[in-house]
């Protein structure tokens, strides 16, 4: 103990350093923990020749999203990005359904998943902003 300080002082120095101190540390804790993939070395996806490629392949069969059947259409980049939260992949209804972080996995059996690289590519392409491009 600090001399001149009394035993209440002391205490009193103490909660006031840790309601300061707790609440930056675990914010700072926070932030640090949180991290953005540089994604600069990949080339720009296409929406037209790479994802709409692979959602038409895998998506579109046995009238599942032809806009006929019974669920909604995934043909257009309208219909498809209706479900694409641009540059948050994570939070993208689209790529919840193909990695199986809804729940459920698309496309259903008796289709097959998508490949690692076809997961890849919707990926970069929403994460790189969703473009119509």
């Amino acid at each position: 103990m600090h001399p001149g300080i009394g035993v209440n002082n002391t205490i009193l120095i103490m909660r006031l350093t840790i309601k300061v101190w707790l609440p930056f540390t675990c914010c700072l804790a926070l932030l640090s923990c949180r991290h953005t993939a540089d994604l600069s070395s990949f080339p720009e996806v296409s929406f037209q020749n790479n994802v709409q490629a692979i959602i038409t392949a895998n998506c579109t069969q046995s009238d599942c999203h032809t806009g006929q059947g019974h669920l909604f259409p995934l043909l257009t980049y309208d219909d498809i990005h209706e479900y694409v939260e641009s540059g948050n992949a994570d939070n993208s209804k689209l790529f919840e359904a193909i990695t199986g972080r809804s729940g459920k996995i698309m496309p259903p059996p008796p289709q097959s998943v998508l490949t690692e690289d076809q997961i890849k590519y919707i990926y970069l392409w929403i994460e790189q902003g969703a473009k119509n491009n």
